[in-house]
Order: structure tokens, then sequence, then C-alpha cells
């Protein structure tokens, strides 16, 4: 989807999932038909950049926050500006409605928060108490409570009818840009939950087991190893490869991982009591990406050879080799079904192959970077991106259905092919900032140190470093 001219700075959902509003530094905002991409309306009134936007609950109407110090109500289906909300004194941040539509709360680099009428654009309260800019707002799912993230490193808990401070809390070491409530109002989260150390080089890959409950992370220094999620304790260290691993996966039943290398090989190995269990031998380049199908009875490899592998998962025997990149390959993913593979390349294209008899089905052209990311949906057919930040949408058989630009795409969400669209939330890094993909949300900045692969389960977040630590996340929302 193109069309804004300048830094996209926030997006949004509808509630109902059928619209996307984003806003943008060229004082725009855009609406856009979430399905087939087209652009709907340009809504213009802002006179500088805008920071913020949100539907509210009922999705008939839209508030946005500019560095022009203003909000402007906007309704959702026309375009039609209804009003400006006038009061900060300087840039705005963050919005948020109210569960119940009635009260819009605004977050301000003039340090104070706002509250106003959704309806009448009246002002009710000014919230103060931090000591400098804020830079996120959230309401609690009641409508009793808003919390908000500053540049002082605190959340405050405000009481949302009377403005009243309830609480202060401390704990950070820097800005906090971005909170949330958990779904039954009692914990604020997006904190940084642990950090796992152990590796002694950077950290090439990493993912949570199926059930959420281990993380395995592979790095530079040519070992794999398994955490608890939850208590971030060391569960064992997989050695066996010489050189780094680049890739590693779960089985779906989360008993077996395969490894990839740099050393041309794939091993397998039991989780469970940490055993070697198979040496896979056939690349003849290092092995960048590894997937399992969905039934867990055969894995694919992608590779600098050019090629896939598809092997049997309980064997360990070869079953076809996928020819046709002319470059090396990046990503590869198992449709849920199983029944069709796809693959990103350095030579700009993605690959659909046939799983069972490895002929190649359809190429989907159209980067001007290399292919880096495959995925599969459910719900939409196909979901790739390039290391130039294109993301397509494609029709599982056929051509594009429409097209995202990210500035800078460095890391890329999983989704699992179990995942339900009700129930899943995945995350992505971009310029510095974690952010998840539905609905649209600006979570938080990773500093440079720790910026590296990530990998999500529901709410939960796995950063690996490049100095050799997982840091875990929780973003319950």
């Amino acid at each position: 989807m193109e069309g804004h001219s300048g830094g996209i700075r926030s997006v949004a959902f509808s509630p109902d999932g059928t619209r996307i509003v984003s806003a943008s530094y060229d004082k725009t905002l855009q609406l856009w038909d979430a399905v087939s991409g087209a652009h709907l309306n340009t809504l213009q009134g802002h006179s500088s950049g805008i920071n913020s936007v949100a539907f509210s609950p009922d999705g008939t109407h839209i508030v946005s926050g500019s560095t022009d110090n203003t909000l402007r109500l906007w309704d959702a289906v026309s375009g039609a500006h209804l009003n400006t909300l006038k009061g900060h004194s300087d840039w705005i941040h963050s919005v948020a409605y109210s569960p119940d539509c009635t009260c819009i709360v605004s977050g301000s680099r003039d340090e104070t928060l706002r509250l106003w009428d959704a309806v009448s654009g009246a002002h009710l309260n000014t919230l103060k108490g931090h000591s400098s800019y804020i830079c996120t707002v959230a309401f609690s799912p009641d409508g009793t409570y808003i919390v908000s993230g500053s540049d002082d490193k605190t959340l405050r808990l405000w009481d949302a009818v009377s403005g009243a401070h309830i609480n202060t809390l401390k704990g950070h070491s820097s800005v906090i840009h971005s909170v949330a409530f958990s779904p039954d109002g009692t914990h604020i989260v997006g904190a940084h939950l642990n950090t796992l150390k152990g590796h002694s080089g950077p950290i090439l890959s990493v993912t949570f087991s199926p059930d959420s409950t281990c993380i395995v992370s592979g790095s530079y220094d040519k070992t794999l190893r398994l955490w608890d999620a939850v208590s971030g304790a060391h569960i064992n260290t997989l050695k066996g490869h010489s050189y780094e691993i680049s890739s590693v996966a779960f089985s779906p039943d989360g008993t077996r991982i395969p490894l990839g290398s740099r050393d041309k090989t794939l091993r397998l190995w039991n989780t469970v009591i940490g055993a070697h269990l198979n040496t896979l031998n056939e690349h003849s380049g290092w092995i960048r990406s590894i997937a399992f199908s969905s039934d867990g009875t055969r894995i694919v490899s992608g590779s600098d050879d050019k090629t896939l592998q598809l092997w049997d998962a309980v064997s360990g025997a070869h079953l076809n080799t996928l020819k046709g990149h002319s470059k090396l390959i990046h990503s590869v993913a198992f449709s849920p079904d199983g029944t069709y593979i796809m693959s990103g390349s350095n030579d700009n294209t993605h690959r659909l192959w046939d799983a069972v008899r490895g002929a190649q089905i359809n190429t989907l052209e159209g980067y001007s970077d290399p292919a880096a990311l495959a995925v599969f949906s459910d719900y939409i057919g196909t979901v790739s991106g390039s290391s130039g930040g294109d993301i397509k949408q494609w029709n599982a058989v056929g051509g594009t259905v429409h097209s995202y630009q990210l500035t800078t795409l460095v890391l890329v969400f999983i989704l699992h092919p179990t995942d339900r669209k009700d129930n899943m939330h995945s995350y992505y890094l971009e310029n510095g900032w974690i952010y998840r993909s539905t609905p649209q949300q600006q979570m938080c900045w990773i500093p440079v140190k720790s910026q590296g692969v990530l990998a999500s389960s529901g709410n939960r977040v796995a950063l690996g470093t490049q100095d050799g630590r997982v840091v875990i996340l929780d973003f319950s929302v």
C-alpha cells in the first residue's frame, strides 16, 4: 500500500479488521481496505506531522495526534473532519479511546495527559505528574484507569474519571515507549521479563517450542541452548557443529530440533533427553533456513548452494532436491496443510513448490532486494518480504494481492501453522522498534546492542542479541 510521501508514524486496524488507517509525517491520514489493499480516502487537516492515530472501539470515528499540538476527530466512513481539539502546548505523541467511546486521552511532549469528550471535543481534565514528555497512553479494559509511559522512565496510573494520580511505577532504566493492560485489567505489561545468558557469541537464530514452554537459541559459538521460557533456567547445551548455527526449528510436537549450520549439515536432536539423532548431509553450502511440515513427517532446508532439500523427519532420509533459484536461499516455509513449500532467495524472487513432487509451481517476482522472508497463513495465502522492506501478500498459486513498504525490515515474525487469527499476535523489529502486526501497534524501542534475531509466541517475544543473550519480553494485551 503506497500513498504517503513521508515517514509513517502510526498504523491502526478498525475494530472489525476491514480497514487500516495510517498516519504520516506528510501531514495526512490514509484509509485503506485491509483485504484488497485499495486506497479508500485521504484525511487532510493537520499542519504538521502526525504521530498517533486510533479508531474508536465502535469503528465510527478516528482520532489523530500531531506535532502541530492538536488532536483531530474524523468520521471513519466519510473521512470528514469533525473537530479540532486544542490545549496541548507541544507535540502529541499518543492518543487512545476509552472502551465505551465517550472519552479520549492524549499524551504530549508538554509532560501532560489531557482528557477529552469524544463527542463534543470538550476538554475534561489535565493530568500532571510526569517530569518529561509522555510517549504512550492506554485505557484499562473497563475504562476506569489510564496508564502513561514517559521519557522520565516511569509509568503512572491514573483514575480515568477524576484524573487523580494513583501510583507511580518505577524500575525502567530508559524511556518507556509502549504500555498495555492485560485483558482482565489486573496487570500493566510491556516490560522486560528476563535475560538468558550463556552463549559466548552472537545469537543467529531463536524460536519458541510449539507449547511456548521452551526457547532454543543457536549461536556463533557453535552451540544450541535450550531454556525454560517461564523461569529462564538453562536446560541443556547441544554441541556438535563445527561452525555457527544459523537456523533452528521445532517439530510440531516439540520433541525434535533440526539445526542448520555453516558447516553444510543439518543435525537432528531429541529435545527431551538432548540426544543427537542424525546428521543430514546433502547441501554443499551454508544452511540458512529450516522448516517442519505441520504433521512433523518432513523437513525442508534452504541453503547457499541455491537448493532446497526435502528430508524424512523420522529416518533422516533424503527425499528430494528442489532447484530453480539462482542465488542463496534465505527462507523456507511449508503451507499449513503440507502441500506447498515457499522459498525466498537473494535472486529477489519467491518460489512456490509442490511439497510432494518437488515441482516448481510459480515464481513470485516484484522485489528490488533479496527476498528474505517466506511465511504461510491460513487466511491470506502467503506472506513474503524483502531485505529492502517490501511486504507482499500473495494468493497461494497466483499473483500478488497487495504490497506494503517498511523502511527497514530487520527481523521477521513467525506464524505457526496451527495459530488462529483470533488468538495470535505476531511481532517484528523495524528500525529498532518492536511492532505488533495485528492489530498494528508500536510496542517498544530495543537498544542497538540488543537488536538481533526475533521469535514470538503469543504475546511473548524472544530476542537473540549480538552479545550472546536471549532477552524475553511480554506484551500481553
